[in-house]
């Protein structure tokens, strides 16, 4: 059963979606389907091996509302994993300033890199 049958057929049957339809909707999403090895019925299991898949699987169970509608639970997960994307970002761009200077620093050393230098087109400067 797919996201679109799974949504829809609750929709117009004005029912709730329930946690592991939840779940299994974002697993549709995941490489692999992945994130079915860290829940089973709603509840969140061991597995092991990525700890992404283990992250989202949390991060919907615990925002996870009994009682709303189809719409509002798909609205509050996607809310939290745009959130989580959010901050991956912020990760990944504070990364990547570090990393300017020390790419400076041997480019300067080694080729004559000017740091006053036009870096259109560089994929490694930010």
């Amino acid at each position: 059963m797919g996201f679109s049958s799974i949504s829809f057929q609750n929709l117009t049957r004005g029912e709730n979606v329930e946690l592991k339809e939840l779940l299994d909707i974002a697993n549709e999403g995941y490489p692999d389907g992945y994130l079915s090895h860290y829940y089973d019925d709603g509840n969140l299991l061991d597995g092991h091996g990525d700890t992404l898949a283990r992250f989202i699987v949390i991060e919907i169970i615990e925002t996870y509302a009994p009682g709303e509608s189809d719409r509002e639970q798909l609205d509050t997960a996607i809310t939290a994993i745009e959130r989580a994307k959010k901050d991956t970002e912020g990760v990944i761009r504070a990364l990547k300033r570090r990393k300017r200077p020390l790419k400076w620093a041997v480019g300067k050393a080694t080729d004559g890199f000017s740091p006053g230098a036009d870096r259109t087109g560089d994929p490694w400067w930010c």
